[in-house]
């Protein structure tokens, strides 16, 4: 059995996913894959390896993802008995044959999710993003910026003096709806407007990962900018130390936003 979060976390993660498989790699990948979104990871080699850790575990996981072929118990049985003591956990199974019978199965069982065996990232993230929007997080779990005084729609925190100083030019420029930096994990750290929610954070790191994981693939170089287009409205992503930067503006303010976002501007 293993217990694996990042040492250096600065505190533990708003939600945790409980990664049951017999094999160390897949294991080892799921693992890396959630934590790179700043998601707490467990692991258990088996499913009675996972019904030990779930009695020891001081609160409930916020999702479970499990194999369905195990030794021992199934990923069917886990679910059964993982319902019977956390009737609120949701619950994912992976298998390679996803068909009627199986759907069918899990679906009397609880099983929120089922995800077929090879998977990438990009067909992993988004279904444990929306298990993990539909959480809702004890007060206290999750880290909370402080509020800056009269300053409404105004969070401020962990942004370094440059950060806030581009934030505040950005706050500035005609068309801009909303900025703010997110860290490693998609927690904010600064943000300005109601126009940017904190639970963009997840989707910061996810769109910004995929992005650069798609230039290593085109041996390009590292990210500089990533433009997203909704009708008359652009979200523009940029890295920034330690984390991301986001900016929401109106289409017509987009140039100006990417000169300012620019390396070296």
């Amino acid at each position: 059995m293993t217990h694996s979060q990042p040492a250096s976390a600065p505190h533990i993660p708003p939600h945790q996913v409980l990664v049951v498989d017999d094999s160390i790699s897949v294991r080892k990948a799921l693992e890396r894959i959630l934590q790179t979104q700043g998601i707490g990871v467990h692991t258990a080699n088996s499913a009675e390896e996972a019904l030990a850790l779930l009695r020891q575990l001081p609160q409930p996981p916020t999702l479970m993802i499990a194999d369905v072929l195990m030794p021992g118990l199934s990923g069917l049985e886990l679910a059964r008995a993982a319902q019977a003591d956390h009737p609120a956990l949701p619950l994912m199974l992976m298998s390679g044959v996803v068909d009627e019978a199986l759907q069918t199965q899990a679906a009397a069982v609880g099983v929120t999710r089922l995800l077929r065996k090879p998977f990438t990232p990009a067909e992993l993230l988004p279904l444990v993003f929306a298990v993990l929007d539909a959480a809702d997080p004890a007060p206290g779990d999750r880290a909370e910026a402080p509020q800056a005084a009269g300053t409404p729609g105004t969070v401020s925190g962990g942004a370094s003096p440059a950060q806030a100083a581009l934030l505040a030019r950005l706050g500035a420029e005609r068309g801009v709806l909303g900025s703010g930096v997110f860290g490693a994990g998609g927690q904010p750290l600064s943000t300005h407007a109601a126009a940017l929610p904190a639970q963009l954070g997840m989707y910061v790191q996810f769109l910004t990962t995929a992005a650069t994981t798609a230039g290593v693939h085109l041996e390009a170089r590292g990210l500089d900018l990533l433009q997203l287009d909704f009708g008359d409205r652009t979200l523009l992503l940029a890295p920034v130390a330690a984390g991301h930067l986001a900016c929401w503006c109106t289409h017509g303010a987009a140039p100006r936003v990417r000169e300012l976002l620019a390396p070296g501007a």
